[in-house]
């Protein structure tokens, strides 16, 4: 256990327990601590109540991935935060689920005065790297290099403003799917949509439809990472036995599945996280078709948005009513690592030009051995503590 001096909301500053636990060992209590700050912190940031920052996501990647860690804040006997991460080597970490999670950064109570520095230093880390920390955490502000939108479908004020909303933006947007919705119906048969389904087939078939577009568009399948496969199926088979956990939607067409969505959500936002469609249908729209209808389902259920994740696609852009600012960039301490992770992330023909650039070649030349040297000890620290995952 880490004891960390912070300052508080009051004049004299208070110690600071930090755990470093795998989020799976996280106890009943811990569990519920951390559901309540996430409450408390999004009832003034309503973007800190995303289903990636719950506790549901963190052990559920937590299980998947050896190197998942959490940092629970404990004062005066009180849980006060609680920060998930993966150490990708001694001293530098990124966000847990890093690849597959579109809101990222702690949990931590409102009233808690504690820099991302001091976060660092007491889980011993040296560098954080985020791509979609969620902007509501004002204190990573100055850690930002690019700040970039989430496009949401706003649904607080319920679907019909929604849909009057997008009307008075284009009057053929929705109808335009509607009149496809009514032609799949005719052709192949009643349209069935369930917001969230148990039906185990679903999710198997829409793994197969993502993994077939990812190798036609040339993009890394996903689901030919095991880890991320294990992970979505914990997800859906939770169930909706509360308001954070899987969502996996569907679409069928007669007896025909046609799309299918795994998603999570928390009590006021759904997250689209993997959409798919059999592309025998690609004509009629079907994809486009199970988000309108889930975005309606939801919206009836209490979710006030949907967060259709951060990239400028033309759909995305068609039914976003507004959008939410994210976050990319990374903290840093003093340290070996933060110098050797300076160098990886910039291109090596500047680094080689930068070094080469100093009078002495010889010197410039012994410190980039020097460097690579670190490198290859550094790489070796981490290919030693993850070979669990190997």
């Amino acid at each position: 256990m880490t004891v960390v001096n912070v300052a508080t909301d009051t004049v004299a500053p208070a110690a600071v327990h930090v755990d470093i636990v795998p989020p799976p060992a996280l106890d009943a209590g811990q569990r519920a601590a951390w559901r309540r700050l996430q409450q408390i912190s999004a009832a003034s940031a309503p973007a800190m109540d995303n289903p990636f920052l719950s506790v549901d996501f963190a052990v559920a990647v937590g299980t998947q991935r050896p190197a998942a860690r959490v940092a629970v804040l404990t004062r005066d006997g009180q849980h006060v935060g609680f920060f998930a991460y993966e150490q990708v080597r001694r001293g530098v970490a990124k966000p847990i689920g890093a690849t597959i999670s579109d809101c990222q950064g702690p949990v931590l109570d409102p009233a808690l005065d504690m820099s991302p520095r001091q976060l660092l230093a007491a889980c011993d880390l040296q560098v954080w790297e985020y791509d979609h920390l969620t902007t509501a955490l004002e204190g990573f502000a100055s850690h930002h290099a690019v700040v970039d939108d989430s496009p949401v479908m706003w649904l607080a004020d319920g679907w019909q403003a929604y849909r009057d909303e997008r009307r008075a933006v284009s009057k053929s947007l929705l109808s335009g799917f509607e009149r496809k919705a009514r032609k799949l119906a005719r052709d192949v048969g009643p349209l069935r949509f369930a917001l969230h389904t148990d039906e185990r087939d679903v999710l198997e078939h829409l793994m197969r439809w993502k993994s077939a577009q990812y190798r036609a568009t040339g993009v890394p399948d996903r689901f030919g990472q095991s880890w991320i496969a294990r992970v979505v199926r914990a997800l859906m088979s939770s169930g909706r036995q509360s308001d954070v956990g899987g969502c996996l939607s569907a679409l069928w067409a007669g007896d025909r599945l046609v799309a299918a969505h795994a998603g999570v959500r928390s009590a006021t936002i759904l997250s689209w996280w993997f959409p798919a469609y059999d592309p025998a249908f690609a004509r009629y729209s079907p994809g486009a078709i199970l988000l309108l209808r889930m975005a309606e389902a939801a919206a009836a259920s209490g979710v006030r948005q949907v967060d259709l994740g951060r990239g400028h696609h033309p759909y995305k852009e068609r039914f976003a009513s507004t959008s939410w600012p994210v976050a990319e960039g990374w903290v840093e301490r003093p340290g070996v690592a933060t110098v050797v992770r300076r160098i990886q992330r910039l291109p090596h023909r500047i680094v080689l030009h930068a070094v080469l650039g100093t009078e002495r070649e010889d010197q410039a030349r012994r410190l980039l051995r020097r460097a690579a040297g670190l490198r290859a000890r550094l790489d070796g620290n981490a290919s030693a503590a993850t070979e669990g995952e190997r």
